[in-house]
């Protein structure tokens, strides 16, 4: 039986931006975790709101490990939700990919003097819940770390609140042997969209993250 003896306590480097991961000297495997940009929120309001944008995907070793970005919310279509990324892992990495959740799809108010509505909540990621709605004169709470973003609510007779944006999709993998240096990109979340008529804009989602532990 093969007992795996580490030379030295595990080290992790938590990685925000873009760059080149180099690993360190003696390093036996890398344990990399890592999210795609969420979606931003669609805008709120009478009509005439934006849609969120689109977040950026996640790379690391271009395209060994890849994590794409949820949806955007989508306004003032119940039906249509904003899904979530998804992962790959290719050889020699091994390990297992996640999708994104789905953010909330918008609401619809029609009666006379209606009142506040809560926007919709934000996609979930690997690494973190989406953004929450909030009601009446507010944005949605921003995404984090690859999350979707949570629409914003609105009030009036009839209005729709925003729809929320997808999570960005995720990875664990381990890589046996690595290379000297990896290059890697943490996607960023997708802009909110504009806001509607007596309505608010939506807010940003979450940027894309990467872990890497090193095992010596």
């Amino acid at each position: 039986m093969n007992i795996f003896i580490p030379a030295k306590a595990p080290t992790t480097q938590v990685l925000t931006s873009a760059g080149t991961f180099t690993t360190p000297s003696g390093a036996r495997f890398l344990y990399v975790e890592g999210v795609g940009g969420g979606g931003g929120a669609s805008g709120a309001g009478t009509g005439g709101a934006g849609n969120g944008g689109v977040g950026d995907t996640t790379t690391f070793g271009t395209s060994l490990l890849t994590a794409t970005a949820g949806a955007g919310g989508i306004f003032a279509n119940a039906a249509a939700v904003a899904t979530g990324g998804t992962g790959t892992i290719s050889a020699p990495a091994y390990g297992q990919t996640f999708t994104g959740g789905a953010g909330d799809g918008t609401m619809g108010s029609t009666g006379a003097g209606g009142g506040n509505m809560g926007g919709g909540r934000g996609g979930g990621s690997l690494f973190s819940p989406g953004g929450a709605g909030q009601f009446g004169a507010s944005l949605g709470s921003p995404g984090v770390d690859g999350g979707g973003a949570g629409g914003s609510g609105a009030s009036g007779s009839s209005f729709f609140t925003g729809g929320a944006g997808g999570g960005g999709g995720g990875f664990r993998a381990w890589i046996p042997n690595p290379a000297a240096s990896y290059p890697y990109v943490c996607g960023a979340g997708g802009a909110g969209g504009g806001a509607g008529g007596s309505g608010y804009g939506g807010a940003v989602g979450g940027a894309g993250k990467i872990l890497v532990t090193v095992f010596y």
